[in-house]
């Protein structure tokens, strides 16, 4: 019965793993939406400007207000000193959303995705 025992010693990791560890703490997940403006960089397609965009930002952090902080901090960076540092412009970000989600919303999400829309006029 050594299947009765790995079991038994399979079941005390995953209990012990649900114990909070001080140098681990404890973090939610979440998707913060954000919205840049300020901006005018020329459209991929060549027609016209794009003038700002949504973005969602996935984060850990203990509580909505730090994860809004941090997703504010990671586009901002971006921006200025990341991939998209080049349009040397820096957008005024406003928080729209900020949501808790499970851990598969977590992962199936990827970072570094904009939805840009164009001028109006």
């Amino acid at each position: 019965m050594v299947t009765g025992r790995a079991s038994h010693v399979r079941r005390r990791q995953f209990d012990t793993m649900a114990i909070p560890h001080p140098r681990f703490p404890q973090v939610a997940l979440f998707k913060v939406m954000l919205h840049g403006t300020g901006i005018r960089i020329p459209a991929l397609d060549g027609d016209g400007d794009v003038v700002g965009f949504y973005r969602v930002q996935k984060v850990r952090a203990p509580t909505g207000a730090a994860a809004k902080n941090i997703a504010l901090a990671a586009v901002r960076d971006d921006w200025t000193s990341g991939r998209r540092a080049a349009h040397n412009v820096v957008p005024v970000l406003e928080v729209e959303q900020v949501n808790e989600v499970s851990l598969l919303q977590y992962l199936t999400h990827k970072n570094g995705g904009h939805g840009f829309y164009p001028d109006e006029d």
